[in-house]
């Protein structure tokens, strides 16, 4: 189980750095900056669901 939420950590941190990194570019169009939060918004959604899928299926 703490494997589980070292890899939902780990990934947590790489989708943030990344979203920052478009976010702080200047010359970035709005639509990649949306698109971004999107992508983030999604990966969060889908990481935060596996993570309670794994852990509900997981013997303790």
């Amino acid at each position: 189980m703490n494997g589980i939420i070292l890899f939902a950590a780990a990934a947590f941190l790489l989708m943030t750095f990344r979203l920052v990194t478009v976010v702080r570019m200047k010359n970035a169009p709005r639509g990649n900056k949306r698109m971004a939060w999107l992508l983030y918004g999604i990966g969060i959604g889908a990481l935060a669901g596996a993570v309670l899928v794994l852990m509900n299926t997981m013997p303790a």
